[in-house]
């Protein structure tokens, strides 16, 4: 997750007083997560997506991958695009 990932969702979350801790690890999002679960007890288990015309791996089955691979209660959140918007006004 890059780090304007991390604090989106970190938003998100915040309104709902959830204890939230997170890290920037590999670019390959189910090795990310292994390696967190093994550095800490975690009790769930938040994918912070790109939206999807933004991501190939939604494509690829991530949330059903990182199920099979854990105990752990994983859910899944889309968080709002950081790429810079497209005008559609001419210019």
């Amino acid at each position: 997750m890059r780090g304007s990932q991390k604090h989106a969702a970190h938003g998100r979350l915040a309104p709902a007083a959830a204890t939230v801790t997170g890290s920037v690890g590999s670019d390959k999002p189910l090795e990310s997560m292994t390696d967190a679960l093994g550095s800490f007890p975690a009790t769930h288990v938040l994918l912070a997506m790109p939206p999807a015309e933004e991501s190939y791996w939604l494509e690829d089955g991530l949330l059903t991958k990182a199920r099979a691979l854990t105990r752990t209660h994983v859910t899944q959140v889309v968080v709002p695009s950081t790429l810079p918007r497209a005008r559609n006004d001419g210019q």
